[in-house]
């Protein structure tokens, strides 16, 4: 079976190869992130950066800002091989992960508002085209 991506061209893309090549990336990137952590010198780490996740609320609220901009839990909690290291605190990483949860929560929220409205909108659109 060939899978062609253009008219013109006539080259053949399998989706098999495309899905051994995803894998492989991820599979790269995630060695290449391990043995990036393994080389970061984890007290200039904390206090450059990882001092401002002490408090709680700031914690919470860069989950939130976080997962507002990404809006995937996924990229979001790429901040979990940080705590296996021993880079992250326990508490400071539970109140981000709250933050981007519940975050996650409002945006599906929203999204779903939306789409019903586009939905209703749509059908009421089709119902007085039929009835005309």
């Amino acid at each position: 079976m060939c899978y062609r991506y253009s008219s013109r061209d006539h080259q053949c893309v399998w989706p098999g190869s495309c899905v051994s090549s995803g894998i492989g990336s991820i599979l790269l990137s995630t060695r290449l992130f391990d043995r990036l952590l393994g080389t970061v010198d984890k007290e200039r780490l904390r206090q450059r950066y990882l001092s401002r996740l002490n408090d709680k609320w700031i914690s919470f609220g860069l989950g939130l800002v976080f997962i507002g901009f990404t809006t995937s839990v996924a990229f979001s909690l790429g901040v979990v091989p940080l705590y296996n290291r021993g880079h992250i605190k326990r508490a400071e990483i539970i109140p981000y992960i709250l933050g981007a949860n519940l975050g996650t929560l409002v945006d599906t929220l929203i999204q779903s508002g939306i789409i019903s409205n586009i939905c209703v909108a749509l059908y009421k659109f089709a119902n007085r085209n039929l009835s005309d």
